[in-house]
């Protein structure tokens, strides 16, 4: 059975979404103790704070870690509060880098 049509990608974000949206409020509190939104200069803006939560998603995700951080991204977008989705977006984006690196030591 072939077909010349295009296979889908699924849209990891809205399969996650069931499941995750209970937990986003708690996750947006440890987004606050990590990257705390009060203008404050802390660890986080010195790049530390979307590594930390690079290595928690990693470890409680696997291979989902990076759409679970654009899943708090979009969902902080839809809310309006774009400074925890550039966070997330940059949790995202660490993770992904992460990623490259682990596969050219490999």
């Amino acid at each position: 059975m072939s077909s010349d049509a295009p296979l889908a990608r699924p849209n990891l974000g809205q399969q996650f979404g069931a499941v995750l949206a209970p937990i986003s409020q708690k996750s947006s509190k440890l987004l606050d103790v990590v990257m705390p939104n009060n203008g404050q200069h802390s660890q986080a803006s010195a790049g530390q704070g979307p590594e930390f939560m690079a290595i928690v998603l990693e470890a409680q995700h696997g291979l989902h870690a990076a759409d679970v951080a654009e899943f708090f991204a979009g969902l902080h977008t839809k809310r309006g509060d774009e400074s925890r989705s550039r966070a997330w977006t940059n949790v995202a984006r660490r993770i992904r880098y992460r990623e490259r690196e682990r596969l050219e030591q490999a």
